[in-house]
């Protein structure tokens, strides 16, 4: 039988008008259709909770109010919910939010799944702590996701923003959504986020291997969240090598998505404030990925070596950190981004490793600054707080230049990515790596020359100090752009050669550059593992035609035998990094002229000046020599001569090329203490002058 129509003028039949009026744009049109449904039924509660949406989005919250009160009196509990919904909606803005927080939970008494007053709770919950707790916000979140999962953006929110996740919510979480993945097969990122979450279980094995099969079942998904979880997966399982792989896979792809959000907020415990700057003021994924790669080449123990080992370690304090520490509020687990809450953790452990396991190099300082904005940590198990300082690291001495043409100043900023030194400091002022097998050379030093043709800077690293044994090291020199990708590697030559303190193995590092900026990395080696690493930033300049110029002034021991010394334009020399000399040693002085002048006979000529002439320092003031550091300390009162003055007359070979010069200082008949070595050339034809100096430490043995 057919069922006979709809009378035109029922309220159910304008309620259905005004909703096609509403579907066409026209809500005006479908407003004036509800009220005239609602002369004809009262109670027809869809069309009072329908009029009362038009009026709130229309600008008349009394009117809606209004009817949202008049639906409360539904025997519907769905009806009602959305009375009580709405009725907090209207209220939403006032000063007051614990009468709206009410209303939303009245929606959710009479039905708890609605969807609106659970995102209304969690936002609620979101932007005001203090009116529901945390653990309720991500109670109605959760709720909402298992719902509906894209309803206004529900999982993202509950994923990025929730940061007391506990251990069963993950999983009721991700039981829904299996669920609704099953049906939208084309959500890999959440895929992902479910490897990830069996990862942070302690499941490495399973994570890699869903992961592996994911990968497998779209080959065409990009994203660096892959290869990242993929490298901590092999990390958590022993596999170093494949861990660094994946990671610098992942900084990779990044560079070609854009996406730096998690690879940055992994790394970001380990940034200075200013690097954190610097990182905001780059605009581009290359100079973003450059930062990252330079930042993990700094704070490398041994950028030669093929496995970097602080950034293996620091993964490893993170896998552990999320393990054994928690936020504040017991029970809850630690925050999928530790950035987030950076200002409240305190990050010790991270930068640092466990307590009882730091360590600080002898005679370091550090200072301990208290806690700032109020970091500090729990342990699992413990409701007790514990509110450690941070700890700050520094050198108790700058890297040694040669020139000022060199040195870096540290007010710069880059583009492309790399930081200035004063980038390289701070971050290292953050957290220190220990490790007993890596040292810094007890001396080193670094002379500069000017090539022949004129444009490059030759630079030689003297590595010394490392007590004579019966194995000799092994010694190579490398050199970096300025975004750590190598240009140069080489062997370089070790040295058997006699301190004041006792025999020792010099190593003499040989590399030629062109005027910019590199990093340089010096390294001696044994076969126990054992390392003795020196680098920093180097930024030569091209030498000044028409100038007379000296280079560094090398002070070398007298060799004994010239087949077992290094040889510069066939001198053989022994530098002496350290500039410490015995009374009884000659000091061998080496350095080169550039730019003297021919007269008409094509003669080259030049006078030479040679002061040396003790210092009074204050104890333990450091130097800044022109080709390293010396730490000074008061000399004796011996009655002895204090000075020696020389001069020279030189005549040079024809052509154009830097001339080596040569002459010994014979020191037997000075007192102990500290000297200035000042040496000034004049260019007999052209009358040019230039003045150098060093420094060197004369003991009494």
């Amino acid at each position: 039988m057919a069922q006979a129509p709809v009378p035109a003028d029922s309220a159910a039949a304008l309620f259905r008008l005004s909703n096609a009026r509403l579907a066409e744009g026209d809500s005006s049109g479908a407003l004036e259709l509800l009220d005239l449904a609602l002369d004809l039924d009262g109670n027809h509660w869809p069309a009072l909770l329908a009029r009362g949406n038009l009026r709130f989005v229309s600008g008349k919250p009394e009117q809606a109010l209004a009817d949202y009160t008049r639906a409360l009196a539904a025997p519907e509990a769905e009806i009602r919910s959305v009375a009580y919904y709405g009725c907090g909606l209207v209220h939403l803005h006032d000063k007051n939010l614990r009468p709206v927080v009410e209303q939303f939970r009245l929606a959710l008494e009479n039905s708890p799944d609605n969807p609106g007053a659970l995102y209304a709770l969690a936002a609620l919950g979101l932007q005001h702590e203090n009116i529901l707790g945390s653990k309720s916000t991500a109670k109605y979140l959760a709720r909402l996701v298992c719902l509906n999962p894209l309803y206004r953006d529900a999982y993202r929110t509950w994923r990025d923003q929730i940061q007391n996740k506990t251990a069963s919510q993950i999983r009721d979480v991700d039981a829904c959504l299996e669920r609704f993945l099953a049906e939208h097969p084309d959500s890999t990122a959440w895929k992902v986020d479910l490897c990830r979450d069996i990862f942070i279980s302690g499941k490495p094995a399973l994570a890699l291997a869903k992961l592996d099969s994911l990968c497998s079942s779209k080959p065409d998904y990009l994203s660096p969240e892959v290869p990242l979880l993929r490298g901590r997966c092999y990390l958590a399982l022993k596999d170093t090598a494949r861990f660094q792989d994946s990671y610098f896979e992942a900084l990779e792809t990044a560079g070609r998505t854009g996406d730096f959000r998690r690879l940055f907020r992994e790394a970001e415990p380990l940034i200075s404030n200013n690097g954190y700057s610097h990182w905001e003021s780059l605009r581009d994924d290359r100079s973003r990925k450059f930062f990252l790669k330079s930042l993990w080449s700094q704070l490398d123990l041994d950028p030669l070596g093929k496995i970097n080992l602080r950034l293996a370690e620091h993964y490893n304090r993170l896998d552990k950190f999320e393990q054994k520490f928690r936020l504040q509020l017991p029970g809850t687990a630690y925050p999928e981004y530790p950035a987030n809450v950076i200002e409240r953790e305190n990050l010790d452990y991270i930068r640092r490793g466990p307590k009882n396991e730091q360590k600080w190099l002898e005679g370091q300082e550090y200072i301990r600054p208290g806690l700032r904005n109020g970091e500090e940590w729990t342990e699992k198990g413990s409701r007790k707080t514990l509110s450690i300082p941070l700890r700050y690291w520094y050198f108790g001495e700058s890297p040694s230049f040669i020139n000022s043409d060199i040195m870096i100043r540290t007010d710069q900023r880059y583009a492309d990515g790399s930081f200035p030194l004063d980038e390289l400091m701070q971050t290292l002022q953050l957290q220190y790596f220990d490790l007993e097998s890596i040292h810094q050379s007890p001396d080193f030093n670094i002379a500069r020359f000017y090539s022949p043709e004129g444009g490059a800077a030759e630079m030689e690293f003297y590595q010394g100090g490392v007590l004579r044994g019966e194995e000799k090291p092994v010694a190579e020199i490398a050199l970096f752009d300025p975004n750590w990708n190598l240009l140069e590697r080489h062997a370089s030559a070790v040295y058997d050669i006699h301190n004041p303190e006792g025999r020792s193995w010099l190593a003499v590092h040989q590399v030629k550059m062109k005027p910019g900026r590199y990093w340089f990395v010096a390294r001696m080696s044994l076969r126990d593992g054992q390392k003795w690493i020196d680098r920093g930033l180097l930024q030569p300049s091209a030498r000044q035609k028409g100038k007379l110029e000296i280079s560094s002034i090398v002070l070398s021991s007298l060799p004994e035998e010239p087949d077992v010394a290094y040889l510069r334009n066939g001198e053989p020399l022994l530098p002496r990094p350290s500039s410490r000399f015995g009374r009884h040693e000659i000091i061998k002085v080496y350095l080169e002229i550039c730019g003297l002048q021919s007269d008409s006979t094509g003669q080259r000529s030049y006078t030479e000046s040679v002061d040396v002439t003790r210092i009074e320092e204050e104890e333990n003031e450091t130097h800044t020599f022109d080709w390293g550091l010396v730490r000074m300390k008061n000399p004796s009162e011996e009655s002895a001569t204090t000075s020696i003055k020389l001069n020279f007359t030189r005549y040079a070979e024809p052509g154009g090329g830097p001339v080596a010069e040569v002459f010994t200082l014979d020191p037997s008949k000075l007192s102990t203490g500290n000297y200035r070595l000042n040496i000034r050339i004049e260019d007999n034809t052209g009358r040019l002058t230039e003045e150098k100096k060093t420094f060197f430490n004369l003991t009494g043995r």
